[in-house]
């Protein structure tokens, strides 16, 4: 479907939702055919630590992954200050808030990247990737491969 410019907000949620259920049912329906989910692809990642603050603030990540959001936007919504979110962080999950941020964008990428009706931009903007360029860096970084390289290896 088209969106007309100038874009109603109320529109292009309805659309982005519409797509949303697309993308869903399409994946029910490759799990029904006995798809295969790549687990060797999945960088493990905690998501439920003892600490609190910690697991409200994975939580904070997984909720809100697909927008532009940091370690500041985490801090302030859990009125915490950044120094301490960030050691804390680090500390109980051994691994930095950006870098946990950056590993979950990359994993829901992975599930993405498996319909072929998305094409890279999309499954970028979907994953809250700021460019279609910071996230081949870091797709690459985590596989050695490109996401469109990786797409090829679905199809053999």
């Amino acid at each position: 479907d088209y969106i007309k410019k100038p874009i109603d907000d109320d529109e292009l949620i309805a659309s982005l939702q519409t797509l949303i259920k697309s993308i869903e049912q399409e994946e029910r329906e490759m799990a029904k055919l006995g798809s295969t989910s790549l687990p060797s692809f999945i960088i493990p990642l905690p998501r439920h630590v003892k600490n609190h603050l910690v697991d409200h603030a994975i939580l904070f990540i997984e909720e809100n992954f697909d927008k532009s959001i940091g370690l500041q936007e985490a801090a302030n919504a859990l009125k915490v200050s950044e120094g301490h979110l960030s050691r804390l962080f680090k500390e109980v999950t051994e691994i930095n808030f950006l870098g946990y941020l950056n590993a979950y964008r990359v994993n829901r990428s992975i599930e993405l990247l498996q319909n072929p009706r998305l094409n890279i931009s999309a499954v970028c903007a979907l994953c809250g990737f700021p460019t279609p360029g910071y996230f081949t860096k870091l797709f690459r970084r985590f596989y050695n491969m490109t996401p469109s390289q990786f797409r090829d290896t679905l199809e053999v």
